[in-house]
Parts: structure tokens; C-alpha cells; sequence
């Protein structure tokens, strides 16, 4: 095996390790550069999909209150209907930015689109002629097309679960704020009919405990959950609002309004007036909402730096590792494979007695300039020798032409005599 390939394959056991290490740690890190990226995707993703879940909720009680009354709600209804699709619009748009799937949001469009529908034919007709379970439906259907956003809401928040838990763990809050906004909701639209001066069966009053008791037992365990988060500025003040706007002031006044109920005590408010006033209670949880998608972006955001700092540091340690390695390999060849490759070919051509062989090369490195040097004296020695031979051979033939001459001469003089 040539010098050259034993270098090459040293190098290569020595670096391939580090190489191995670093490609994985790049690995690891792009992992989590991916991850949290696409947790942010997927977070603003659930927060448009929560607004678009507030904008069909919205039309519940607006639908009920249609249903219930006998003003033309056309006007109402085109509104709600252009929030809604502004709303499902965005959603959707968010939704594909994420990767995820936006049919359901856009069934639940079409299926409040069929309900107004049906409530606008239904309010042609005298009051007395509607259905009187006209009402229920419209909560059955409403809640129907809201629980299937809300389901398509918590299977992204699964997968953010997994793809970052910090992010995960401030969506979880947020999911828990829309649920009870939900909680909220239909306890107002069930207490409408009671405003609306109709009596509410036994089953209905439980309904509108029982939404209470979610209500007050979600808000508790918001509150918990907040309190232990490393939580911004702007999300406690979030709280506080929704705190002071809702829990003070309007949660007090619900819970009069369902004692009132089951006392069968008129509703102190008309219901224009309760439905102007609950549409404004019931919007104060917007804020808190948006400010904990917010916080939860804003954290997956700095992962996303973090890991893309990773990332950088470990493909650039690892083409570091290739840079010097290379640098090294180009150093040893020069400098030490290529000298002793001419110091070998010049050894070679003295043994086979060339004696002009010459050894130029000029090694950096002390031993390789040794071996140089004691080249070049050999090759000298040898050279001097030669000549030393040269003319001893040819002392040598002198003296015998000189012998000969003599010999000869002898020889002639015995014959003469």
C-alpha cells in the first residue's frame, strides 16, 4: 500500500468520527428547527381556527333571537355571514400554511349557511306558525358546527404537542379560553327564550347550572395554569381584563339572571338589551385568547432561533472538520508524502548505480531534510568513489602497458644477444 493511500485512510479514521458526530448533532438540530417552525405554523393556525369557532358561535344566540322574534333579520344575518367567511377565509389560508386539512371548517361554513337558510324562511311566517322546536335545533346545529372546528383545534393541538411542548403547553390555555367561551355561549342562548318571557323546563335550568358550574371550574383552572407559566406582560394584563370585564361584572349578573330563571321571576332586562349586553360580555374573551396564541408563537419563534443557531453551529463545525481535514491531508502530501516520494525514486536510481540522481526536494519537515541531507552525501560518497576507482583502474592499466612495454623489450634484447 502506498504511502499516500496510508496517509489518506489515517485521516479519514481520525476525522470520520468527529464527521459522524457532528452530522448528528446537525441532524438533531435541523430536527428541532423543523419542529418548532412548524409549531408556530400549526399554533396560528388554531388561533384563526378559534376566531373562526367564535364567529359561528356568535350566530347562535343571533339565530335563536331571530327565531324567537319578529324583526326581518336579513341585515344581521348578511353581517354575521361576511365575519364568518372573512374569518373561515383566514383560517383556511393558515390552515394550508400548516399542512393540515380544511375541510371541516369550511362544512361547518356551509352547514351555518343552510341554517340561516332555514331561519329566514322560517321567519316569514307568523310567530305562532314556527316550529317550536325551531330554537333547540338551531343549538343543536350551531353547537354541531363549532365542535367540529373545536375537534380539528385539539388535533392541532396534539401534533403541536409533539412537535414542541412549551408552545403546546400556552395553545392548551388557549383551547381552554374558547371552551369556555363555549360554555358561556350556551348558557346565554338557553337563558334567551326565559328573557324573552317564556318559561324554561326543569332539564333546560339544569343546563344553565351546569354551564355555570364549567364555567366558574374553567376559569379557576385558567387562572392556575397562567399563574404557573413564565407568563409576558401583555398576557397578565390579558387576564386581568377578562378578570375585571367578565368575572366582576357580567359572571355575577348571569348567575342573577339564572336564579331569576328558576324562581320563574321576569328577566330584569328586554331581550334586545340582553342581547346587545351579552354579545359585549361574551367578546371580552377574545383578548385573552389572542394574547395567548400570541405568547405561544412568540415562544416558538425564539425555539426556532435557538434551534436554527444549532443548526448552523453544527454544519459549520462539520465543515470545519472537512476544511482541516482537507488542509491537513493537502499539508502532508506536500510536505511530506511528495519529498519522500523523491527522496524514494532518487535512492532507487542510485541503487541501480545512476550516480547523477539528484534529491531537490526541500521538506519542511526536520527528518524529511535529514534524510535529504544524508541522500545527498551518499550520493556524493558514491560519486567520489567512482572517481577514486576510475583513476586507480586506470593507474593500474598504466602500469601494466609500462610492464608490457618492458617485458617486450627484455625479450627483444635476449634474442639480439
Amino acid at each position: 500500500m502506498r504511502l499516500k493511500t496510508i496517509f489518506k485512510l489515517g485521516l479519514a479514521a481520525i476525522a470520520l468520527p468527529s464527521l459522524c458526530v457532528s452530522a448528528f448533532q446537525a441532524w438533531q438540530a435541523w430536527n428541532a428547527w423543523a419542529l418548532a417552525g412548524q409549531s408556530t405554523r400549526s399554533v396560528v393556525a388554531m388561533g384563526w381556527l378559534m376566531a373562526a369557532s367564535e364567529k359561528l358561535a356568535v350566530q347562535r344566540g343571533l339565530l335563536v333571537a331571530a327565531a324567537l322574534g319578529q324583526a326581518d333579520p336579513t341585515a344581521d344575518f348578511e353581517r354575521a355571514a361576511a365575519a364568518e367567511h372573512a374569518a373561515v377565509a383566514q383560517a383556511a389560508v393558515s390552515l394550508q400554511e400548516a399542512g393540515e386539512n380544511a375541510e371541516p371548517l369550511k362544512l361547518a361554513e356551509a352547514n351555518m349557511t343552510a341554517l340561516r337558510r332555514l331561519v329566514l324562511d322560517a321567519v316569514r311566517r307568523p310567530l305562532a306558525e314556527r316550529d317550536a322546536g325551531l330554537p333547540a335545533k338551531i343549538i343543536v346545529d350551531v353547537t354541531a358546527a363549532t365542535a367540529g372546528v373545536n375537534a380539528l383545534v385539539d388535533a392541532i393541538g396534539q401534533r403541536v404537542q409533539v412537535q414542541s411542548a412549551p408552545v403546546a403547553a400556552v395553545a392548551d390555555v388557549a383551547v381552554d379560553v374558547v371552551a369556555l367561551r363555549e360554555a358561556a355561549g350556551r348558557r346565554s342562548t338557553k337563558l334567551s327564550p326565559w328573557v324573552d318571557g317564556k318559561s324554561l323546563s326543569a332539564a333546560e335550568l339544569d343546563a344553565v347550572v351546569s354551564d355555570s358550574g364549567r364555567v366558574e371550574q374553567g376559569w379557576d383552572q385558567i387562572r392556575r395554569r397562567v399563574a404557573t407559566s413564565a407568563a409576558s406582560s401583555a398576557l397578565i394584563a390579558a387576564l386581568r381584563q377578562i378578570d375585571q370585564q367578565f368575572f366582576q361584572v357580567a359572571e355575577p349578573q348571569y348567575r342573577v339572571f339564572a336564579v331569576a330563571a328558576r324562581n320563574k321571576q321576569a328577566s330584569p332586562m328586554s331581550f334586545d338589551a340582553f342581547r346587545t349586553w351579552t354579545v359585549a360580555a361574551l367578546a371580552s374573551f377574545a383578548p385573552l385568547r389572542d394574547a395567548l396564541i400570541v405568547e405561544a408563537k412568540m415562544r416558538g419563534d425564539a425555539l426556532t432561533h435557538v434551534a436554527l443557531l444549532h443548526l448552523l453551529g453544527a454544519v459549520g463545525y462539520s465543515l470545519a472538520v472537512l476544511l482541516l481535514g482537507a488542509a491537513g491531508l493537502i499539508l502532508i502530501l506536500q510536505h511530506v508524502v511528495r519529498p519522500i516520494g523523491t527522496l524514494t525514486n532518487g535512492i532507487s536510481r542510485l541503487s541501480e548505480g545512476d550516480l547523477t540522481a539528484q534529491t531537490h526536494a526541500r521538506g519542511r519537515v526536520t527528518e524529511i531534510e535529514m534524510l535529504r541531507g544524508a541522500v545527498v552525501k551518499l550520493s556524493d560518497h558514491l560519486a567520489h568513489g567512482e572517481v577514486l576507482a576510475g583513476q586507480i583502474r586506470s593507474a593500474h592499466e598504466a602500469r601494466l602497458t609500462q610492464a608490457q612495454a618492458l617485458a617486450t623489450l627484455s625479450e627483444a634484447f635476449q634474442v639480439s644477444a
